[in-house]
């Protein structure tokens, strides 16, 4: 029994096996290009509540404005 998922390839000649093959690949390319993208959409994410946390410690007076633009900078050079 198959998922609706699976996609069964098969080569009859050799340019169908060759064409197969350069399918195979290129849905690889894709779905490698869509983890990395999800990825640093997270770590974006991560950023700007970092970012915003640092604004909340320097409004309530934890840290001066020195760290604050230290912390910043080190958060955004990662």
């Amino acid at each position: 029994m198959q998922d609706q998922n699976t996609v069964v390839l098969r080569a009859f000649s050799k340019k169908v096996g060759e064409e197969t093959d350069r399918i195979y690949q290129l849905i690889l390319e894709k779905l490698k290009e869509h983890k990395n993208k999800t990825t640093n959409q997270g770590t974006s994410y991560s950023k700007m509540d970092e970012l915003k946390k640092l604004g909340e410690l320097k409004e309530s007076g934890i840290l001066t404005e020195e760290e604050f633009q230290k912390e910043k900078e080190k958060l955004l050079n990662k």
